[in-house]
This record gives C-alpha cells, sequence and structure tokens, in this order.
C-alpha cells in the first residue's frame, strides 16, 4: 500500500507531515521530518515514519539557497554556523525542579545544556515532571 502524505505545519524549523488518508477523519499523527516522531496523534512518542514510504531529502545549505533563493527578499538571511546550546537552562531549570521533586538541579542542567532553544522552550511548557518528553535521547529505549 502506497501512503501519501501532507504537509502538516512547521516543528522546530523543519517540515512535519500527517498522513493524507486520516488527515480528514480526525485518526492522523503529525510527524517530525527531524527524526520521523509522531508529535501529536495517536503515535505521539513513536518514531515510526520511516515505515511508510515518505522521502524527503536533505540538502546543503548552498543547494537550498539556489534552489529556494527566489522565494526570498533582501532581507532574509539563514545563520549556518553550529546551533549554541544551553541557552535560557538555568531559568527553566528552575521552574522545573521547582514543579518536580524527581529530579534535581543539576541532573536537569546537565541534560539541558546539551539541547538546543527548541528543547529548552519544551521543558518550559512542560505540566507534567517527565523530561524525556522533550528529547527523545532521554527516554528510555523499547524492548
Amino acid at each position: 500500500m502506497a501512503h501519501r502524505f501532507e504537509v502538516a505545519g512547521l516543528w522546530g524549523g523543519g517540515n512535519t507531515l500527517t498522513e493524507r488518508s486520516l488527515l480528514y477523519e480526525g485518526t492522523n499523527t503529525v510527524y517530525t521530518t527531524w527524526d520521523g516522531t509522531g508529535l501529536l496523534g495517536p503515535n505521539e512518542g513513536v518514531a515510526a515514519l520511516e515505515k511508510y514510504n515518505a522521502i524527503w531529502g536533505v540538502l546543503t545549505w548552498q543547494a537550498f539557497y539556489e534552489r529556494y533563493d527566489y522565494l526570498a527578499d533582501e532581507h532574509c538571511a539563514a545563520w549556518t554556523g553550529q546551533e549554541e546550546l544551553g541557552i535560557g537552562c538555568e531559568e527553566s531549570c528552575t521552574r522545573f525542579v521547582g514543579m518536580c521533586n524527581n529530579i534535581d538541579a543539576p541532573q536537569c542542567m546537565k541534560a539541558c545544556n546539551r539541547w538546543p532553544r527548541t528543547l529548552v522552550s519544551c521543558l518550559d511548557n512542560l505540566a507534567e515532571c517527565d523530561m524525556a518528553r522533550c528529547d527523545i535521547r532521554l527516554r528510555e529505549p523499547r524492548e
């Protein structure tokens, strides 16, 4: 069976995909193209996108600019350096540790200092005490 996808929006600066056939039934899952993990829907948290025939490519910045530069105006620019990690961790961990008693500040900072801003922002918005909801690298492996 061929699976078709629609672009569902943006997350973390990249497109998200959702199953076209399930979209209008309300039973679809929105997957990130970053690692194929379900963000919203029945397969939330499950890295299931790779089981479908979804194909996407990785472009160098130069190839991306050559292909899409005509869409931008003179004010559009992108920084192509390495993203600085750990921005905002002290504030986020202070709030998180104050809300949760299952983690201490050094544990939180150790994990958070390796995160880009999108994951630190996720930590700010958690309503539960599970840092792994923000970073798949912290999740327990499934058997």
